[in-house]
């Protein structure tokens, strides 16, 4: 097995681990025959007693302690098979306080000091535990490999051999608890004059030293596996944090040259967002923030739209502001950057707000084209002020694409053709089917609106006509709600209020 910078530290005691088995073991020189020892129950005759634990099993007190620490072990390792417990640490809680009864003083974990990461430094020192189930478990992780911001991490074949290791040990250790359940170790302990025979009484103190020797060998690979498989996991995480750093560094290098936003920073940016929220097709250009900068848009874009190109700015703004705040903490933030509920939600708006940009700002798009129908025919109305009002934007949406239907006939690959294949593709059949029979089919718009607006349903004018084409606004709007329900909010924008700004996390989450 590879151990490159994997020494284990030795116990405070004159002996090393090794000393002692091998005294104690006469001929031992492989883990193979250790291993052999220690699930071979029918050879008790292969452990040489330790002359100390001999001593020690004289004195009732000593026996009565040892007695209720293996049964604590048999009760914890039966609600660990029963699924009473979801985790191994109230068995590895007993493990230690085994050690500590045979050893005399705690395992020796003195390398956790070392780790560099802030969130393993503080993790160890604020928790006694010797021996951990989330490193436990950490065994099936680095055999299975680990996801991290839509990443595969594989560890190496050392660790994962030094895991498998430690699940042997692991294994053994709760044979031989089973091994002392069984053959009655705990009766015999407090009462041993019931023991007639020698041999039954040497065959159980036989079955304590073999425990105690692999609960040794436990802890010896427990030190190694952990030691290094934190350090794994260290170098884990600042790779997974290495690209907020970046994103967070570019952004002061700017800032300082006064230069606010250029490609790189944009392309940095779309990749913490696919890490971040699994958003694969973020994809940000240059040209658009520089365009909104510069302010060109207000040269073809209905002053109605300005609010998304200004919106969008204000959340790469809160996306910079919060990074430069994230920096000096970047060890406190999760190596799952999905995690960051901060960085997350700010992501997510200014991916929102950017697609809509390109929707109605950048691209071709007859949003401008109908808000300007809007304030030449239905000036003054307020359709934001109630519902009824609100009501009128489907019908007079009807009413433009009527004006429009031969361009669209002409070129079906148009930004409004398209639009109005996604709110309902048979629009144009209805809206035919409608007027064609009436004397409004090729009437001027202010006529049309009069009739079909001004002496709508809700009004006692209602004609046959403006009924006929309710049931297509009606249709418009169920078709495909999400899309036009989408259409209708950036029309009837409504300012974030403060209450609102306030609700979101303005501070790094770490």
């Amino acid at each position: 097995m590879q151990n490159s910078n994997n020494n284990v530290p030795q116990r405070r005691s004159s002996r090393t681990w090794t000393q002692r088995v091998t005294q104690m073991l006469p001929g031992f020189n492989h883990p193979a025959q250790e291993q052999q020892i220690y699930n071979d129950e029918n050879a008790p005759d292969n452990v040489q007693l330790s002359v100390v634990l001999l001593g020690n099993l004289k004195h009732k007190d000593y026996r009565n302690k040892l007695a209720s620490i293996i049964q604590a072990l048999v009760d914890a390792r039966h609600s660990y098979l029963d699924h009473v417990d979801e985790n191994w640490q109230p068995f590895l809680n007993c493990l230690q306080e085994a050690f500590v009864f045979f050893d005399e003083k705690p395992p020796v974990r003195d390398y956790r000091e070392n780790f560099t990461i802030e969130n393993y430094r503080m993790l160890f020192q604020r928790e006694s535990s010797a021996y951990r189930d989330d490193v436990c478990r950490g065994v099936k992780r680095i055999r299975d490999g680990m996801w991290v911001n839509g990443e595969e991490v594989k560890f190496e074949g050392y660790l994962i051999d030094q895991g498998n290791e430690l699940a042997s040990r692991g294994e053994t250790i709760m044979d031989l608890v089973y091994h002392l359940e069984n053959t009655g170790v705990c009766a015999h302990l407090m009462n041993p004059e019931d023991i007639c025979k020698p041999s039954s009484q040497h065959q159980r103190h036989v079955s304590i030293e073999r425990f105690r020797l692999a609960l040794y060998s436990f802890d010896e690979r427990y030190v190694v596996f952990e030691k290094n498989y934190i350090e794994a996991l260290i170098a884990v995480e600042k790779q997974s944090r290495s690209l907020v750093q970046q994103v967070a560094e570019l952004i002061m290098e700017l800032a300082e040259s006064g230069e606010k936003v250029n490609q790189k920073l944009l392309d940095q940016m779309a990749e913490l967002n696919k890490k971040s929220r699994d958003c694969f097709n973020c994809q940000y250009d240059n040209r658009v923030l520089r365009m909104i900068l510069n302010k060109e848009y207000e040269r073809t874009v209905h002053p109605k739209l300005w609010y998304l190109p200004k919106e969008l700015f204000e959340k790469f703004d809160d996306i910079c502001k919060y990074l430069r705040d994230l920096l000096p903490k970047i060890l406190r933030v999760h190596p799952k950057l999905e995690h960051n509920p901060g960085l997350v939600q700010r992501l997510e708006k200014f991916h929102e707000v950017y697609q809509r940009v390109m929707q109605w700002i950048v691209s071709d798009n007859p949003m401008t084209a109908f808000c300007e129908f809007l304030d030449k025919n239905l000036p003054d109305v307020g359709l934001e002020t109630s519902v009824e009002k609100c009501l009128l934007i489907p019908r007079a949406f009807l009413i433009f694409v009527w004006t429009q239907r031969h361009e669209i006939a002409l070129n079906s690959q148009s930004s409004l053709a398209k639009l109005v294949h996604d709110f309902h593709p048979e629009m144009l059949v209805q809206l035919s089917t409608a007027l064609t029979s009436s004397e409004l089919e090729d009437a001027p718009i202010a006529v049309m609106v009069e009739e079909i607006i001004t002496k709508g349903v809700e009004t006692p004018e209602r004609t046959p006509v403006a009924k006929s084409m309710e049931a297509v606004s009606v249709t418009l709007q169920r078709t495909n709600a999400n899309a036009w329900n989408a259409f209708l909010s950036v029309i009837l924008h409504e300012e974030e209020d403060v209450s609102e700004k306030m609700a979101r996390p303005r501070l790094p989450s770490v």
